[in-house]
């Protein structure tokens, strides 16, 4: 029998009553999540503030000990728009601009791109949720919806921010009790098409000196094919405390489990003929994730605050994939990751700010497979199968950077940046006997620098312009192949990237933002793997790739009711990415010209949502997703038995979302996921065309204390 989620979930569920049974001892607490810090305007320059308009659309100029003024940022604000329901990622980057879901729903999928550039780097309060942010920088676990309070974008110098990255950042801002509430109880329970079943439930509450969060969260959904069931299940208790005014100190843990069938592809005449067969019937996927987050929030006399993150975390990957013989192979990836963040802000003179920090990581990433295992095997049951490969597998990172904004006459201002790498990565293969395959290691550093302009002027208007270097960390697969041998001598350097922007955003009109730009990205060094000119049986990564991201971003947001009495509002909002990106030089045949796999020459999103605070919400959006290839060579995805076509089609998608106060304590959740029931798919790989959901519809109800 499958493992449930719920069952790896138990040590999660315990310490959640726990918790809950020490809060509901303490004094009054509080009810609303938000933000971790509210939208209240903050003086960053004695001539002019971040106003409460400017950051429901962008973030903070100065972030705590993060700079963002000059560089493109978004903020997405989870509470403006109806609950999210089955972790719908779709709805949830709605409103970020050019982030392209390209896979199907989180529960059992996460795909998500950006310019052309491949998956961002993705992080949670600003601690990476990647699988291994140096050697193996997948995203196999999301934070449910419900925990969200934002999602920030920040583009080009998000390198110089968070580190590794050609592109951008996606940061995941986690809800946090507000001070001094009454403690609060909440439950949403929603039932919809396919078998979907969701619940998520919290208790919070602050007396402000202590503050305490605790949620439990399960899904489970068929998806369109066969095999395609998933699970999700989700705890996270936060507890945190605040001694003085300007000091918090807290703990975080949280635990995922997610579980999905794994049904495999299909080629354009199995879609056509019947898109929810199964290729892969008795593939299987499993993850588990746990992670503990020590930090604490100082500000200090003259000017001064210091942020500090120590994480814990460990995650365990499992696959069962059947081999074609009614026999299945088995692997198993465990990360065991040591985090260290600490960032300080020293604010001086006429709204002058200095940045500085280091951050530092430790993996330990083992990789096992076997075969001969039963088509039904669990992830611990290898009995009957082979230990073909044993991979120990290492990373570490260390970096330190700087930032300063100076403030200069007539509005001006100018950020310089800097950030210097090291990395240091090793593969270590076994075969199932024990003996010693290969063993490689690398070390490289990389110092990356940016510079930003912008000015103020008019009524709420800004614009900003910045240059930043960014980078593509060397991966495992990168020094030791999977499929093949690496000649020695033949490792490459990092790609490395050079990104432009230039555009305005402001506010200045009540109720009106607005916010434009054109950029530049150029990839050089990319590593392209060729077969060796003296081994048939070995291969070469060559620096040898370029590829340019050129473009325009643009949005807008306008509230038809601004200033109206009653807290109602009606927005309607807009996004666009333009992208032209190809390949300018490549040692691979045909290459060059071409245009990047999953590179939309447009994404469009829009929308309009009208609500009444603590009344009700409805929101209508539409997406179009254009055209784009499958491969970076524009080649038909030619396989044995099946064939997937060179281009997916462009695809429009109409989403409904709604929710009614029915009484102080009652609320209606309602929506419609893909109105219009098209048929499409998003994503191919090497098992062909991915089908995603038709029309769904959800209905639900939340209840709070």
């Amino acid at each position: 029998m499958r493992r449930q989620v719920t069952n790896g979930l138990g040590a999660s569920v315990a310490m959640l009553a726990l918790s809950i049974a020490g809060v509901c001892a303490a004094d009054d607490a509080q009810t609303a999540a938000g933000a971790p810090s509210s939208l209240a305007p903050v003086q960053v320059n004695p001539r002019r503030e971040d106003t409460r308009a400017k950051l429901e659309h962008i973030m903070r100029e100065v972030d705590g000990p993060r700079v963002t003024v000059t560089k493109k940022s978004s903020v997405s604000i989870t509470d403006q728009q109806p609950a999210v329901a089955d972790d719908d990622l779709r709805a949830l980057f709605i409103r970020t601009p050019g982030v392209l879901v390209s896979g199907q729903s989180g529960l059992a999928d996460i795909r998500l791109s950006y310019r052309g550039l491949g998956t961002p780097q993705v992080l949670q309060d600003g601690l990476p949720l990647l699988d291994d942010r140096i050697g193996a920088p997948r995203l196999d676990v999301l934070t449910p919806a419900q925990d969200l309070a934002q999602v920030q974008l920040v583009r080009g110098g998000a390198s110089l921010i968070y580190g590794p990255g050609l592109g951008a950042s996606i940061n995941l801002v986690s809800r946090r009790p507000r001070l001094k509430a009454p403690l609060s109880v909440s439950s949403e329970q929603v039932g919809g098409s396919n078998g979907l079943y969701s619940t998520y439930n919290t208790v919070e509450g602050s007396d402000g000196r202590y503050e305490f969060r605790a949620s439990l969260a399960f899904a489970t959904r068929d998806g369109v094919q066969a095999n395609s069931r998933a699970s999700l299940g989700d705890g996270d208790v936060y507890v945190g405390w605040r001694p003085a005014t300007g000091q918090l100190w807290f703990m975080d843990l949280q635990g995922r489990e997610r579980d999905a069938g794994a049904p495999g592809g299909l080629g354009l005449a199995q879609y056509n003929q019947d898109r929810t067969v199964a290729s892969t019937p008795h593939d299987y996927d499993w993850a588990s994730r746990y992670a503990v987050t020590f930090g604490s929030d100082l500000d200090m006399a003259q000017g001064w605050r210091v942020e500090s993150r120590l994480q814990l975390g460990y995650l365990d990957v499992s696959e069962r994939r059947a081999d074609g013989s009614g026999k299945a192979g088995l692997s198993d990836t465990v990360f065991r990751s040591v985090g260290l963040d600490i960032r300080a802000r020293h604010s001086f003179g006429r709204g002058n700010a200095l940045t500085f920090g280091v951050t530092a990581d430790h993996d330990q990433s083992p990789l096992r497979q076997w075969t001969g295992a039963s088509l039904i095997s669990e992830p611990d049951d290898r009995s009957g199968a082979a230990l073909d490969v044993r991979r120990l597998r290492q990373s570490d990172h260390v970096a330190v950077f700087t930032e300063t904004v100076f403030r200069l006459p007539r509005q001006i201002h100018v950020v310089p940046s800097f950030r210097f790498e090291q990395e240091q990565v090793r593969v270590r293969t076994t075969d199932g006997s024990g003996a010693v395959t290969g063993d490689t290691a690398a070390t490289r550093q990389a110092p990356l620098l940016g510079i930003g302009v912008g000015n103020d002027f008019g009524r709420a208007n800004e614009t900003y312009f910045s240059v930043t270097q960014g980078y593509r960390p060397l991966q495992f697969l990168d020094i030791a192949p999977a499929q093949a041998a690496l000649q020695p001598g033949a490792l490459a350097n990092p790609e490395r990237s050079l990104s432009w922007e230039a555009g305005v955003h402001g506010t200045p009109l009540r109720g009106f933002f607005y916010d434009a730009s054109l950029f530049w990205i150029e990839v050089r060094d990319r590593i392209e793997t060729l077969p060796s000119p003296t081994s048939p049986l070995d291969v070469v990564n060559l620096n040898t790739g370029q590829t340019r991201h050129r473009g325009f971003e643009g949005e807008v947001s306008y509230d038809w009711l601004a200033g109206a009495p009653g807290g109602r509002r009606l927005v309607s909002f807009a996004n666009v990415s333009l992208l032209d990106a190809s390949f300018v030089r490549s040692a691979l045949p045909g290459l060059t010209g071409r245009t990047p796999a999953y590179a939309p020459h447009v994404l469009l999103k829009a929308g309009l949502t009208w609500r009444q605070i603590d009344a009700f919400s409805a929101t209508i959006t539409v997406q179009h997703i254009g055209s784009r290839y499958v491969q970076d060579n524009n080649l038909p995805l030619n396989l044995p038995t099946l064939a997937v076509p060179a281009m997916l089609p462009a695809v429009d998608l109409l989403d409904l979302s709604a929710d009614r106060r029915l009484s102080p304590h009652v609320r209606l959740l309602g929506g419609v996921s893909n109105l219009t029931d098209r048929r499409y798919y998003l994503f191919a790989d090497q098992t062909g065309l991915r089908p995603e959901q038709g029309r769904t519809v959800y209905l639900g109800l939340a209840f709070s204390l």
